[in-house]
């Protein structure tokens, strides 16, 4: 699975048997510098190569969440793999999020 986005931040991954979990939250949520053409809460995401037919389910929060058991209790290689990957010093600098088929998960 390949997922990219614009003006919005990767903040988890999780990889489970059933489903695939990608948490994104909005970027420049109070920033004044908000630069965005088409309004202070528009986003793009691009999702590519799934595994399945079915259609990804989108939920949305009204605050950002801290605490992802609610969504997953499986064990996430997100932090690993912005380790391995040099130019990616932390969650904000990623933009692309890709689950390959083996159930490794390499960022951009």
């Amino acid at each position: 699975m390949f997922v990219s986005s614009w003006n919005i931040w990767f903040k988890e991954v999780f990889e489970g048997d059933e489903k695939s979990t990608v948490v994104l939250q909005q970027k420049h949520l109070n920033e004044e510098e908000q630069k965005d053409l088409h309004g202070q809460y528009s986003f793009n995401i691009v999702i590519d190569w799934l595994r399945t037919p079915d259609l990804p389910e989108i939920f949305f929060f009204e605050r950002a969440l801290e605490n992802f058991s609610c969504i997953s209790n499986s064990a996430s290689g997100f932090a690993a793999a912005i380790e391995k990957r040099g130019k990616v010093k932390d969650w904000m600098d990623v933009n692309t999020v890709v689950l390959t088929e083996r159930g490794g998960l390499r960022v951009k």
